[in-house]
């Protein structure tokens, strides 16, 4: 499913439909009136963040999943790019004759890890700190760069998953959709989704039997209350 051009109304509604929900029920889930909802889906009113969180987490997608970002023109996605280069260190390269994108984090990982948020220190010579220091100064979020890549190392794992039919591909588009707040990898590291609750919902069930145990999650919490 390709999202370029989509509004943020049309994304809500688009998932809400996945999801099974009416305009009402998704409504009353997120503590909204119908007509607030409905003038979000046609576009006429947009939603704040908080609001749009709370509709991402009723609908277990992305907040991100939900945000508008227009990329369809070439240029304009070209000069993002432009701006991934200084914020997180995304060259060109050609790699066997063919153009990639990289990062260029590799001597920076080295120097402080592969966690970037770590509450260890790294043990650094003088002549290291010096050269981390000239690296912080030219790199505006260091940290941000590494864990940058390395969250998309885990979409190519999940990708991976997919090609070697470890996951199908609605397993695969939904686990792009929910990443990373309800998807993740299993103790197989195969990419998986989960419910609410963080708790793993196997892949070979259908969506009703999925729904069926978001269901029972729901229930054992109302009776404890």
């Amino acid at each position: 499913m390709l999202f370029l051009g989509y509004s943020t109304g049309m994304r809500i509604r688009y998932f809400r439909k996945k999801a099974g929900l009416t305009q009402k029920e998704l409504a009353e889930k997120i503590g909204l009136s119908d007509s607030a909802l409905r003038n979000y889906e046609l576009g006429n009113r947009k939603p704040d963040r908080d609001t749009l969180t709370c509709i991402a987490d009723a609908l277990q997608v992305s907040y991100y999943a939900l945000s508008m970002y227009d990329m369809s023109e070439i240029n304009r996605t070209l000069h993002f790019l432009f701006e991934m280069e200084e914020m997180y260190q995304l060259k060109p390269d050609v790699i066997d004759g063919e153009l990639v994108l990289r990062f260029d984090t590799k001597r920076l990982r080295e120097l402080i890890g592969d966690d970037p948020f770590t509450s260890e220190e790294p043990k650094l010579t003088e002549a290291e700190k010096q050269e981390l220091n000239e690296l912080f100064e030219k790199i505006p979020a260091p940290a941000a760069a590494i864990d940058l890549e390395n969250n998309i190392g885990n979409w190519y794992d999940a990708y991976t998953d997919y090609q070697e039919g470890l996951i199908d591909q609605d397993t695969y588009e939904d686990w792009k959709f929910k990443y990373p707040a309800f998807a993740g990898f299993d103790e197989n590291d195969v990419a998986v989704i989960f419910d609410e609750n963080q708790s793993l919902v196997p892949l070979d069930l259908s969506e009703e039997e999925q729904e069926a145990i978001w269901g029972e999650y729901e229930g054992d919490e109302e009776d404890e209350e």
